[in-house]
């Protein structure tokens, strides 16, 4: 690849970028709900642990050693084209640049609430 990229590569890539950024902030508070959900789940249903975990990092295996037997999974269900248009869409490289954009998200996300709750922070003595 000689490096030209084309202005419309870039531009659908950079939509990509803050996408999976708002995403991560998303994702952040999914999180939370989980985490506050799983004590009730676990009580209340006939799930074990190992299905629980399933449920809730099902996209993981994607991207550790298990990706050729996930979209495989996927297939039955989804069909041939949906996998194929995933498989496309998620090279490895991708996971990388998740990780960075949630992490880009979240301080974004600490930095905008902080500053719209900061006369809360100071009224509180924290700030």
């Amino acid at each position: 690849m000689d490096g030209n990229i084309p202005a419309g590569v870039k531009r659908y890539a950079l939509y990509l970028l803050i996408m999976a950024g708002l995403g991560g902030l998303i994702y952040g508070i999914d999180v939370g709900v989980i985490a506050a959900a799983l004590p009730y789940i676990e009580r209340t249903s006939t799930f074990t642990q190992d299905e629980i975990g399933w449920i809730v990092g099902m996209a993981l295996p994607m991207y550790f050693g298990f990706r050729d037997a996930y979209m495989e999974s996927l297939r039955p269900g989804y069909g041939d084209a949906y996998v194929e248009a995933l498989t496309g869409l998620t090279p490895s490289w991708t996971f990388w640049a998740l990780i960075v954009t949630i992490f880009v998200g979240g301080l974004l996300g600490g930095l905008v609430g902080t500053k719209i709750l900061k006369k809360h922070f100071v009224k509180a003595g924290m700030a």
